[in-house]
């Protein structure tokens, strides 16, 4: 995947159903390995992908493997204003393909 930023949540797996620390891959701002929680603002600098001025923008992300099941799961992260908003499984909501493949700016 080359270098990534993490999304740290506390949720369910999706697939065992376990409350359990997810870690969710994805690619925005500077990806160099930074960690964030809900609520944090993206750090933008060198290694940067994205649009810094975007308002709203949605990622694909990929998570770690669950520590109870082993399963990953596709997830999208919702950014406003470069402050992530909110998560969710990824159903196949958004066509990520006419975009680099990595996020969608919404407004």
């Amino acid at each position: 995947m080359g270098a990534f930023n993490t999304l740290i949540i506390n949720s369910k797996c999706n697939q065992c159903k376990i409350e359990t620390e997810i870690r969710i891959q994805f690619k925005y701002g500077d990806t160099w390995d930074y960690k964030y929680h809900i609520g944090d603002k993206i750090v933008w600098g060198g290694n940067s992908i994205g649009k810094e001025d975007a308002k709203k923008v949605v990622l694909d992300g990929t998570s770690e493997d669950c520590i109870q099941c082993g399963v990953s799961i596709d997830y999208l992260i919702f950014i406003e204003n470069n402050t992530i908003t909110s998560f969710e499984v990824n159903d196949g909501q958004f066509d990520f393909r006419p975009s680099d493949g990595y996020y969608l700016i919404l407004e």
